[in-house]
């Protein structure tokens, strides 16, 4: 029986559990994933204030590195970080990441204003996503813990068990 099927009969609670070495292959590449998760959801997190002035670098030792665009930038960022780390809790801990502190920096926003973000699954066409099935029951529980949190509207819930199901389609196509 080819994998998939056997992935089809799994059960899966959390979207950590989705995200886990089960269905990726290493560590890193789940870690990546999930970082460029909560990424794609930025501007949910900074607002429109500072989503052109403003870029997630990295994740490390439970710290998020922001790279913007100047010192003014960062002041303002420094001074909301309570709640960019409260927004952050909401994409991060269904996806079992922890990020407890903000580490801001304007020095380094010239040499990687031209960075792109990628998210792990642009790099495959959305027609070819479209055309997998995905048996979205064995999502269940993880999308219920997703509808449970009051720090998303409807159409973040919506967005967020999208990428869970493009992240599935991705990994079926590449193992195909």
């Amino acid at each position: 029986m080819p994998p998939f099927f056997v992935f089809m009969e799994d059960n899966f609670s959390s979207i950590s559990e989705i995200l886990n070495e089960k269905l990726f292959n290493t560590n890193k590449s789940s870690i990546i994933i999930k970082y460029s998760t909560i990424f794609s959801f930025w501007e949910q997190i900074v607002g429109k204030k500072f989503i052109n002035s403003t870029k997630p670098k990295a994740i490390k030792n439970s710290k998020i590195y922001i790279l913007c665009k100047n010192s003014v930038v960062a002041q303002e960022i420094s001074m909301h970080k309570t709640l960019i780390l409260n927004k952050l809790k909401t994409y991060a801990q269904p996806l079992d990441v922890i990020i407890s502190d903000l580490v801001v920096n304007f020095k380094d926003w010239q040499n990687e204003k031209d960075i792109e973000q990628d998210n792990g699954f642009n790099l495959i066409e959305d027609k070819k996503l479209d055309e997998i099935k995905v048996d979205k029951s064995q999502f269940e529980e993880a999308f219920k813990n997703i509808d449970k949190s009051e720090y998303l509207d409807d159409m973040q819930k919506k967005k967020f068990k999208e990428r869970i199901l493009k992240l599935q389609k991705a990994k079926i196509l590449r193992n195909s």
